[in-house]
């Protein structure tokens, strides 16, 4: 994304705030839209007359932990819950 629009959604939003997202721009496409990914110095187009439109998704935290292995307990298994027999 062109760093004047990075320097903006900084000031705007919190410095760092453009670098947590993964960036893409709306565009016209033959007959309606399409969402176009941009990154570096890539040249934004409007949308629709002088209509820029961006989505951002959060990127994911890279050390996220890992999900149980399948069949593993956990700390507290169900069956210590269950009365006696």
């Amino acid at each position: 994304m062109p760093a004047d629009v990075i320097r903006r959604l900084d000031v705007l939003r919190g410095k760092g705030m453009a670098a947590m997202y993964s960036w893409s721009c709306k565009r016209r496409y033959k007959t309606g839209f399409v969402w176009h990914d941009v990154s570096g110095d890539d040249i934004l187009l409007p949308a629709q007359g002088s209509e820029y439109v961006l989505k951002g998704s959060l990127l994911l935290l890279r050390h996220s932990p890992q999900p149980a292995a399948a069949g593993r307990y956990s700390a507290f298994p169900f069956r210590q819950l269950l009365p006696p027999s």
